[in-house]
């Protein structure tokens, strides 16, 4: 089956976003990932509601894997955004285990991670120390198909933030400005 469904789209360069509609595979009431289309979630970290935001975004182009971080602008929640479910599920667990900061996994892998132990925003290395886990972050989503033009990172930290248009995910689920 097919439904047409809400899709954030990624604008290169930018921190707005298109509210797309696009026709998506459901199978037993779970989307069907596609090469063109990742899920995207925000699981509320702070007071332990249980909220699970999710939509799907259009191009982030990443492959084989998931991304999350725990830089979420304004709420700083856990943000994972992949092709498949299962990466998602460690990635995002892997930022609550450490209580904070940037991971990437692959085919079930723990492939890089930057911890953020202050607040999940900030860290206690050196500067130096720090550019170097980004490039190297960086460098891996782009690996995996993130497009040139397109900051994984600065882009998934504003995919919560309902202020910046058009359509956005939060932990209460879609919003469009």
């Amino acid at each position: 089956n097919k439904e047409s469904v809400n899709v954030i789209g990624v604008v290169s360069g930018q921190i707005e976003t298109n509210h797309l509609k696009r026709n998506v595979k459901v199978m037993n009431g779970a989307y069907s990932h596609t090469d063109a289309i990742c899920k995207i979630a925000v699981i509320e970290r702070y007071k332990e509601t249980g909220n699970v935001g999710v939509g799907l975004v259009e191009g982030m182009g990443l492959k084989e894997g998931a991304i999350a971080q725990s830089i979420a602008h304004d709420s700083h929640n856990i943000m994972v955004i992949g092709d498949n479910d299962l990466d998602m599920v460690i990635a995002a667990n892997h930022i609550a285990a450490i209580q904070g900061g940037i991971t990437i996994v692959s085919k079930g892998e723990i492939i890089a991670t930057l911890e953020l132990p202050i607040a999940g925003l900030m860290s206690n290395q050196e500067p130096l120390v720090v550019m170097n886990a980004v490039q190297q972050l960086n460098t891996i989503a782009k690996n995996m198909g993130v497009p040139d033009a397109i900051d994984p990172f600065l882009t998934l930290g504003f995919m919560a933030l309902p202020v910046i248009p058009h359509i956005r995910v939060t932990d209460q689920g879609l919003f469009d400005s």
